[in-house]
């Protein structure tokens, strides 16, 4: 049987070079620190942007937040798929996820504050720095979930529970990214191997009908299996889901999902019964 190789056996040039992201890992928590002493600097603008000027440095510096922390998800995350098994890789990801969680935190009382800006005040405060244009859009934007936003301490103990409503998604992508392990199917040598998603893709389309049914039932005899567990992963999900919705007052978790696109609930139910009604057009498939 042909064993998978480990990663430490593959050869450097078959490898992700994530050095365009950071070059060592020390300049990664070099940023780390630097995200730290950026989020307590946001606490500052917290009952403090009273024109312009104010609100386009608090915009400016959590554009630059936001910017840096993007590329600390990136890089953890990368190096967490390169061997989703690496309990080093994995920390970085919780680590940032944590940061991201006080950023958030730092950042509740902004929308608070804006949506107690009226209209008039706002085209002021642009007229006054002429850097808000470019922000401008985003910031009248927020006034279209106006209904959806709770107090400055509500939305604060909202980032909070961040990471904790987001552990059904995470305990799931460990879950289906390294502990699951694929059954093993024939190559074209004759030979049983180890099937891998990589591998499952080309075999899916293989000529041979006998193929394509082992590698069906290879991959997903452990999704069988774990069905009891991936069902009480969605299950939390969608219950956080609810009750995010809830919260927030929106009429239900599908029209939440669906106001950022500024798409009706009638719309996206008719596009799921018209593509049920065509159902039948690829019965041939």
């Amino acid at each position: 049987m042909t064993e998978l190789k480990d990663r430490l056996q593959v050869a450097d040039k078959e490898k992700w070079n994530l050095t365009d992201i950071y070059d060592t890992i020390e300049d990664w928590e070099s940023d780390f620190h630097k995200i730290e002493v950026l989020t307590n600097e946001l606490h500052e603008f917290n009952g403090n942007i009273h024109d312009g000027n104010s609100l386009l440095a608090y915009l400016t510096k959590s554009e630059e937040i936001s910017s840096i922390i993007s590329l600390m998800f990136a890089y953890a995350r990368l190096q967490s798929d390169l061997d989703t098994r690496d309990t080093d890789a994995q920390s970085l990801v919780d680590k940032v996820s944590q940061l991201h969680v006080k950023v958030s935190a730092a950042k509740s009382f902004f929308s608070p504050f804006l949506l107690s800006v009226d209209e008039n005040t706002l085209h002021t405060y642009i007229e006054e720095a002429e850097g808000l244009q470019y922000y401008k859009e985003d910031l009248f934007e927020l006034y279209r979930y106006k209904k959806h936003v709770l107090n400055k301490d509500q939305e604060e103990i909202l980032s909070q529970m961040g990471e904790a409503l987001s552990s059904p998604q995470h305990t799931y992508g460990m879950l289906n990214n390294a502990d699951i392990l694929f059954g093993e199917v024939t190559s074209n040598d004759g030979e049983k191997v180890t099937l891998t998603r990589g591998m499952y893709a080309k075999l899916i389309e293989d000529e041979s009908r006998e193929k394509r049914k082992e590698a069906y039932k290879a991959y997903y005899k452990p999704y069988v299996q774990l069905k009891n567990s991936i069902a009480s992963t969605l299950s939390a999900a969608i219950k956080n889901n609810v009750t995010v919705s809830k919260l927030r007052k929106y009429p239900s978790a599908l029209e939440k999902s669906l106001f950022g696109d500024m798409v009706p609930k009638e719309v996206y139910e008719n596009l799921i019964e018209t593509t049920k009604k065509k159902h039948s057009i690829f019965t041939y498939i």
